[in-house]
C-alpha cells in the first residue's frame, strides 16, 4: 500500500473501468450472497454476539484479535489476506482498514431501501461513506451493514484505505 491523501488521489474519475465501489456495491461484495452480520452465514438474525465475534475472528483484524499473531503489525493492522476470505474469495472485507466508497454523504438520499443497486449521492458535503470497520474497532463496528462518514477532503488516517472495483464491458 502507498500512503495517500485527498490531494494525491483523484477518485472522482473512473479510469479503465476502475473506480471506488458504491456503498451498496461494497456491501453486496462483503455479504457475498449471505444475509448475516459477517459475510459467512445465511443466518439473517445474528443477534448472538458470541457467534458474530467468533466469525469475525476468522474473517479480519479487529480490536478483539489484534494480538493473535497473524500477518504483521502496523498500528494493529495486518498483512492483506491474513484471514479467511468471504464465500466469494474476497479478503479483508471486515476489519483491518475502513474502505472509502464512491458515494458522498447526503442526508436527503439516505433512505434508498426500495431501490435496486442505487448509486448514492454523486455530490454533497465533503464527506464520503466508508465501510468495513478497522483494526482498532470492536466487532460490532465491523459488521457488513456498519457505515461511517469520512471527511475525505481534509482528513488523513492510517485506518482508512480503499478497494477498487471494475466495470466489465
Amino acid at each position: 500500500c502507498k500512503a495517500w491523501n485527498s490531494q494525491s488521489l483523484q477518485y472522482d474519475i473512473p479510469v479503465g473501468g476502475f473506480d471506488l465501489p458504491t456503498e451498496f456495491q461494497w456491501e453486496y461484495a462483503c455479504r457475498a450472497g449471505t444475509k448475516g452480520a459477517i459475510g459467512t452465514t445465511n443466518a439473517y438474525d445474528n443477534t448472538n454476539s458470541d457467534d458474530v465475534e467468533a466469525q469475525l475472528k476468522l474473517m479480519g483484524r479487529y480490536k478483539g484479535n489484534a494480538s493473535d499473531g497473524r500477518g504483521g503489525y502496523s498500528e494493529a493492522h495486518t498483512t492483506v489476506g491474513s484471514y479467511n476470505p468471504n464465500p466469494w474469495g474476497i479478503y479483508d472485507m471486515h476489519g483491518n482498514v475502513m474502505e472509502l466508497c464512491l458515494d458522498w454523504v447526503r442526508k436527503d438520499v439516505e433512505n434508498l431501501n426500495q431501490r435496486v443497486d442505487p448509486k448514492g449521492a454523486s455530490s454533497g458535503s465533503a464527506t464520503r461513506r466508508e465501510r468495513g470497520g478497522h483494526a482498532s474497532r470492536t466487532f460490532e463496528s465491523c459488521r457488513s451493514a456498519t457505515r461511517y462518514d469520512y471527511d475525505s477532503v481534509s482528513a488523513t488516517s492510517s485506518a482508512v484505505g480503499f478497494r477498487l472495483c471494475r466495470t466489465l464491458p
